[in-house]
């Protein structure tokens, strides 16, 4: 059961998250959580995931869908995302906060 500070984000067929071998994710509010793996196995596919969660309109359950299930429109792989909390506020270090914010023209 989560704690107060925290909630749990549970995954089924979303794209190519390979494995969550320990059940759901737990995110602890007011906190740094990082998940890291190789090359491949969902990172990016979990960010869209959570920031779907935090109301992103950006990341919709399109992105989250495996090609499996693009293939054959089979409803059991139809990728869904439960949680037990509401995020009210996200800040995601990906690629694209690096690009936007690393990797651009100095202002001074």
């Amino acid at each position: 059961m989560a704690r107060a500070n925290e909630f749990t984000i549970e995954f089924t067929n979303c794209r190519n998250v390979v494995s969550i071998a320990n059940g759901p994710i737990k995110i602890v509010k007011n906190h740094l959580n990082v998940f890291y793996g190789k090359n491949g196995t969902g990172k990016t596919t979990l960010c869209k995931a959570i920031r779907s969660v935090a109301g992103d309109e950006s990341c919709t359950s399109e992105s989250l869908e495996s090609f499996k299930y693009r293939e054959t429109n089979d409803p059991s792989l139809r990728p869904s995302i439960k949680t037990t909390g509401k995020l009210k506020e996200l800040y995601v270090f990906d690629d694209d906060w690096i690009r936007d914010h690393c990797f651009t023209a100095s202002t001074i």
